[in-house]
């Protein structure tokens, strides 16, 4: 029913593009929100594998401390294909504007109602003990995924790029 709807059309390609950044990067959804195309970098890892950076400054991070957030490739592909729609909508931006943002570059409140419908759509509202699976689930997901398939995690690194203690990391994922 919105299939002309320029302004749905942009919000659903960066919700699309901010669900899979989350879930590839374990950062939280307040530290996403404050993001500027500045604070993203693309590097090659110790092995040789391409990895996106984010700068999360004090002001922005639970723990009021900065640090650099190391993500995985994915992440940097679902930017890259947000920034290739904005091209292609003539909307301009740069390394001093939001990633997250409304057309007049304002920071998005929230994706709660957006990445509610998702889930409904998608028939996963729930986990299995029957919980309401919410945006900050994108962080638990991309904290589980590395503690089960990374290989030879330092879970003391996980920690650190998450902006957490390893004592919360093992209280909450060690099952």
């Amino acid at each position: 029913k919105h299939r002309n709807d320029s302004r749905i059309i942009r919000h659903r390609h960066m919700l699309r593009a901010y669900i899979l950044f989350m879930v590839n990067t374990g950062l939280r959804v307040g530290e996403a929100r404050h993001l500027k195309w500045g604070d993203i970098e693309e590097r090659t890892n110790k092995l040789g594998r391409r990895v996106i950076t984010a700068f999360v400054t004090h002001s922005h991070s639970k723990v009021k401390r900065t640090r650099t957030v190391v993500g995985r490739y994915t992440a940097q592909r679902a930017l890259e294909r947000w920034k290739y729609h904005l091209d292609e909508i003539g909307e301009v931006w740069s390394s001093d504007t939001y990633i997250f943002c409304n057309d007049t570059g304002v920071p998005i409140g929230d994706f709660r109602e957006g990445f509610n419908s998702v889930i409904r759509e998608a028939g996963v509202e729930k986990d299995r003990n029957g919980i309401k699976l919410t945006l900050y689930c994108l962080r638990h997901t991309y904290i589980t995924f590395r503690i089960q398939f990374a290989k030879k995690l330092s879970i003391y690194s996980l920690a650190q790029n998450c902006g957490t203690s390893v004592q919360m990391i093992e209280q909450f994922y060690s099952d």
